[in-house]
C-alpha cells in the first residue's frame, strides 16, 4: 500500500509516508490531516486502542482531522450465528468474542483474495479512548453504496465505515483549558 501510495505521488507533492507500529510511541511529526486506513481495527484490546489514540493525537496538528476506515460496526448488532456477510467484493465472519467487541476474518474477493483477521469493537470503546487521548468530535459514517448486489446468501452489509475525529485547536494538553 505504500509503495502504491507513493507511485501516485506527484513530485511536488509534500506528503509524507511512515511506517511505525502504532501501538507503541512514536514520534514522525505533525500534519494537519492522519489517514489511517485499516488500522483502529488491529487494536484488540483497550490498552492498544488508546495507544493508537494517543499517536493519533501527537501525529495531528492543533485543528487537525483524522480520517479513518474501519470494518463496519453492523456485525455487532447481528445474533453470533447469523455473523456471516457479503458486500461489495468483501465477506466478514465472525471468528469470536473479545473484550467489547468480535474477533472477525475479512476476506477481500479480488483476483487472488485476500484474507486477514481484525478487530470490531464497540463505539462507545472508540469514542472513550479518543475521548482519552485528546481526540474529539468523533463520527462515524458509512462509506457510500449505490450499489446493489447479489449477496449469495450472506446478510447484506456495508462493509466499511469511515471515522472522522479532530485534536481541538487548544487543549489542557497544550497548556490552555478546552
Amino acid at each position: 500500500m505504500l509503495d502504491n501510495a507513493r507511485s501516485q505521488t506527484r513530485a511536488d507533492d509534500q506528503s509524507g509516508f511512515h511506517v511505525v507500529d502504532s501501538t507503541k510511541p512514536f514520534n514522525e511529526g505533525t500534519s494537519d490531516l492522519v489517514l489511517a486506513a485499516w488500522l483502529l481495527n488491529y487494536a484488540a484490546i483497550k490498552e492498544e486502542l488508546l495507544a493508537l489514540w494517543q499517536n493519533i493525537f501527537h501525529s495531528l496538528k492543533p485543528g487537525g482531522r483524522f480520517i479513518g476506515v474501519i470494518p463496519s460496526s453492523g456485525i455487532l448488532q447481528t445474533p453470533s450465528s447469523a455473523r456471516r456477510y457479503y458486500f461489495e467484493g468483501v465477506s466478514a465472519e465472525a471468528l469470536e468474542c473479545v473484550a467489547e467487541g468480535i474477533r472477525t476474518k475479512i476476506t477481500l474477493h479480488a483476483t487472488e483474495p485476500i484474507t486477514f483477521s481484525c478487530y470490531v469493537l464497540e463505539h462507545r470503546l472508540y469514542k472513550k479512548c479518543a475521548w482519552q487521548a485528546g481526540i474529539r468530535d468523533l463520527k462515524w459514517e458509512p462509506l457510500p453504496n449505490d450499489l446493489r448486489v447479489d449477496c449469495g446468501g450472506y446478510e447484506c452489509l456495508p462493509s466499511f465505515q469511515i471515522v472522522s475525529a479532530s485534536r481541538p485547536k487548544m487543549s489542557v494538553r497544550d497548556g490552555v483549558s478546552l
